[in-house]
């Protein structure tokens, strides 16, 4: 068999899918699984300096993922680990699987847009979006998956993002026809994991393929309910199944041929881009009262092919389509929808005061709909008065220390020093006297908080007192070991 030339036991019924589906590329393709997983990780350019960029560059020899703009690079992962600097906790970066780069770059965002990511977790899109976007609401349905996301948005340090735990069905109930882009990165059967990921082969099945193609379809359904007239859907998936893939979108357009057109698909595979496999397509919404259909090959199929994962994965009679770039599909009109977007500004103006007020009306709505708010925008401090003092002090939280671009204390400590700064991040608390010449820098008085900095990055929160940088990372975000 074909498989006994790989390392990785692959399903019998994927391998003749995927031949069926590539034919003379086959081998290629095969031969892939034969070499190491891509590593790559983009750069968070509202934190880092360019000069920094350059030097981890040259040190870490970054290869650019093409189509990413200097954002995206590949690292070899045997040689450099991004995540154990202490440049990954201050959020200057965010490590990421190369081909997942490219659909976000495929959205067109621009500053003033307002964007949604449906299936955020664990937060690699949505830290490309918040880059981009005017405002970024990024929910995960999974509550344990939703902590992972708000916890990476805020070493990223965003500003302008509402993190949220909710059912597509719910979000569209509070938000119809209100967001310019769209990401959905569905839940799939994983095929683009099978690499690096030896528990997704095991999971893998045709059963698990059908639940993702109806799964799929209902989370679509609920995208396009919040697509503003005239805005764009970015569906992507980790998988290679053209059911999931080009077929579940050409038969969304179909059905919804007077709301929508299927601009732009492409699959991404390991043989052919560096990455370990990647899924896009593109949709855009008719403007309200257009009514023009672009003269386009419809292609469309039964609710039996659509739901039917034995079906998808028959062989070359199925998946004799290899077409990845599809032609204009169809373009109407946009249904009417009631407007419940009274109260929040349809033309943000994303200044600091007057993005603060945006987040908080968006809060507002999703708490009046049940929906659970994780984070909006930066969170705050608090004021505290002290047990035995009667003056009132103000307490910094982790999120306004990890917020690049403003200074928002006077004191700080640059740890200069890689060793220092990874003791830190492990909780401890550093003594000044301990600490070498010319491996930090201090610009603090005895008794107040200040800000804890790696290369002038921010790392988090310390208290000096009697000559000790008293630790105030939070426990949860300390390393182990």
């Amino acid at each position: 068999m074909t498989e006994d030339r790989i390392k990785i036991k692959l399903p019998e019924e994927f391998l003749s899918a995927m031949e069926g589906l590539l034919s003379e590329e086959f081998e290629d393709f095969l031969e892939s699984y034969e070499d190491k997983p891509k590593k790559g990780l983009f750069f968070n350019l509202k934190k880092a300096r360019p000069e920094t960029m350059a030097k981890l560059i040259d040190e870490w020899k970054l290869e650019p993922v093409p189509g990413t703009e200097g954002w995206g690079y590949i690292y070899d992962g045997e040689a450099v680990r991004p995540g154990k600097s202490p440049y990954h906790d201050s959020g200057l970066y965010y490590i990421q699987e190369p081909s997942a780069m490219i659909p976000v770059m495929k959205a067109d965002i621009g500053p003033g847009d307002r964007v949604l990511d449906l299936c955020a977790a664990p937060g690699g899109k949505a830290s490309q979006i918040a880059q981009l976007a005017g405002l970024l609401v990024a929910n995960e349905f999974i509550p344990k998956r939703s902590k992972i996301l708000s916890s990476n948005i805020e070493r990223m340090g965003y500003d302008n993002v509402i993190v949220c735990n909710a059912a597509p069905s719910e979000l569209s109930e509070a938000f119809p026809a209100y967001f310019d882009k769209i990401i959905v990165d569905a839940p799939c059967s994983g095929e683009g994991m099978f690499r690096k990921d030896e528990t997704a082969v095991a999971e893998w099945s045709i059963d698990n393929v059908d639940r993702c193609i109806k799964r799929q379809r209902e989370i679509l359904e609920e995208a396009l309910k919040m697509l503003k007239p005239g805005g764009r859907i970015v569906y992507s998936t980790c998988t290679f199944e053209p059911y999931e893939n080009k077929w579940q979108l050409r038969r969304f357009c179909d059905i919804h041929a007077d709301e929508l057109s299927l601009k732009e698909f492409e699959t991404l595979y390991p043989h052919s881009f560096p990455g370990e496999g990647q899924f896009y397509g593109v949709m855009e919404g008719s403007m309200a009262g257009e009514s023009q259909i672009h003269g386009a090959m419809r292609v469309s199929m039964s609710d039996e092919e659509a739901a039917s994962g034995a079906e998808a994965l028959s062989g070359p009679e199925a998946l004799d389509v290899k077409d990845d770039l599809c032609v204009p599909y169809a373009q109407g009109t946009q249904k009417d929808i009631a407007d419940k977007n009274d109260g929040i500004d349809s033309e943000l103006c994303f200044d600091e005061k007057e993005l603060k007020r945006n987040l908080n009306e968006l809060k507002q709505r999703m708490k009046a709909s049940g929906i659970h708010v994780l984070r909006c925008g930066i969170e705050e401090g608090q004021s505290i008065v002290g047990k035995y003092r009667a003056k009132e002090r103000y307490e910094h939280s982790h999120a306004e220390a990890m917020k690049g671009g403003i200074p928002l204390l006077e004191g700080y400590a640059d740890l200069i020093d890689e060793g220092l700064a990874l003791r830190y991040l492990s909780g401890e608390s550093l003594r000044l006297s301990d600490m070498p010449e010319g491996s930090h820098k201090l610009c603090a008085k005895e008794g107040e908080e200040l800000r804890v900095l790696y290369d002038g990055y921010p790392l988090g929160l310390a208290k000096l007192s009697g000559g000790v940088l008293k630790n105030k990372l939070p426990k949860g975000l300390r390393r182990l070991g």
